[in-house]
């Protein structure tokens, strides 16, 4: 479980947040004051794995194959700018109480969604020589997450495209010149994990 909170120190707990942007020889700066928009989040996450795999051993091969599966759910309450965001461009405008942006959210503050997670893979170690064994495998890896509610005036805001094509391939090598001597090496392709988070923000 992640809390955030308000840091309560000079503002109260509803408190809007505060920024004062300015721009000073092409660069620019920013103060925040104020309580920040994620200072009243709860989220909490909840996840069961079950993993199994298979080694099957023949002549100078070794095969390997297995699957994982992992549920992943999120539950977080989140309200989000609802006590407000002020956006000055200047500590002038701060100053005289002009500011430039207002922003306020509304509605549910609660989300809540599962993806699971599902993985494939096949491994085989060959043992070429006494001194020389090379590896190759292949994954195949699911991340399903659900379609949103989102605007139904714009219907590509109610469909998330999840990623099935992750196939990643690796190669790999040891040999052993001499007898207190290992040379390893290897290569392959990996894809990160698009995580909730991310998810539940976009």
């Amino acid at each position: 479980e992640q809390l955030y909170k308000p840091s309560g120190l000079a503002a109260n707990a509803t408190s809007p947040e505060i920024i004062i942007t300015a721009a000073h020889n092409k660069a620019s700066s920013a103060l925040l004051l104020g309580n920040a928009t994620f200072a009243y989040t709860n989220l909490r996450e909840y996840q069961w794995q079950f993993a199994d795999h298979v080694t099957w051993t023949k002549g100078k091969h070794q095969l390997d194959m297995g699957f994982d599966l992992n549920r992943d759910s999120v539950a977080t309450n989140n309200p989000g700018s609802f006590y407000g965001q002020y956006i000055f461009l200047s500590l002038e405008d701060f100053a005289l109480g002009k500011w430039n942006i207002f922003e306020q959210s509304a509605g549910n503050p609660r989300y809540n969604f599962s993806d699971p997670f599902v993985g494939f893979y096949g491994n085989d170690t060959w043992k070429a020589t006494s001194k020389l064994t090379i590896s190759a495998g292949l994954r195949e890896d699911f991340q399903i997450y659900p379609n949103p509610n989102g605007n139904p005036a714009f219907s590509f805001t109610q469909k998330f495209n999840n990623q099935y094509q992750r196939v990643s391939p690796r190669l790999g090598f040891s040999y052993s010149p001499f007898s207190k001597t290992v040379v390893r090496g290897g290569a392959g392709l990996y894809y990160e994990i698009f995580v909730g988070g991310n998810y539940q923000n976009s």
